[in-house]
């Protein structure tokens, strides 16, 4: 699976826990997320100059298990969308891809964005699957199927439907072959930053999944 197809299950994702939020032109209805390159940065020591380029400090760990360290680093842009194409609230975000080390190259991808000022609570966003309370904070679980499909290729009746009915199901253009792909996320906030733990292609169960958010709730610093 290659990085646009990873980014359009990412996008998916955000989407539903966007801030849909109403401007003079019109209501928020998506996120768009892009990088410009594989890594800004390989070595964890240099988060400090991912943080220093967005502009905000985040919490995150060297390792989100003795098993699974962190790889590379990259700076995205964000922006919120309008169905006609307006763009808003342009951010910086900070991607920390973390890679288990079981020869199979499963990886896991750490967002953290700024939180838009008319951004609404988590709990009013959503939908979710569940809703975990860890460390005494709120974290916001959803587990979505993206369908992938050529450019060419329109999907079924049926899954125009599927996607027009079920808020977890997303199709996506412009693979290079028809196939689905479940991703799991946990999304939370602390202080003015918003954090995303993406699972691309399930490969973690959740009880993994909770212990990697338990880890990363315990690097909490002052974010500024």
């Amino acid at each position: 699976m290659n990085k646009m197809t990873k980014a359009a299950a990412l996008i998916a994702a955000c989407a539903l826990i966007g801030g849909m939020g109403v401007f003079a032109a019109g209501k928020i209805t998506g996120t768009m997320v892009s990088s410009y390159s594989d890594y800004d940065y390989c070595r964890y020591s240099d988060l400090e100059k991912a943080e220093k380029k967005a502009g905000y400090q985040i919490q995150a760990p060297e390792k989100l298990s003795e098993s699974c360290p962190m790889v590379g680093i990259r700076l995205l842009e964000i922006s919120d969308t309008d169905d006609d194409g307006n763009s808003y609230n342009d951010r910086k975000g900070i991607e920390l891809e973390y890679r288990a080390e079981n020869g199979r190259g499963e990886s896991l991808s750490l967002t953290a964005e700024p939180i838009p000022a008319e951004a609404k609570p988590l709990s009013e966003e959503g939908p979710y699957q569940e809703v975990w309370e860890i460390n005494g904070q709120k974290v916001y679980y959803l587990r979505t199927r993206t369908l992938f499909l050529p450019p060419n290729e329109k999907p079924s009746e049926e899954e125009k439907a599927l996607e027009r009915d079920n808020p977890f199901f997303h199709i996506s253009y412009g693979s290079e072959k028809r196939e689905q792909i479940e991703s799991s996320s946990l999304i939370f906030r602390s202080g003015a930053v918003q954090y995303t733990l993406f699972d691309f292609g399930a490969h973690f169960s959740s009880d993994e999944l909770r212990q990697f958010t338990e880890k990363l709730l315990e690097e909490k610093k002052s974010i500024s």
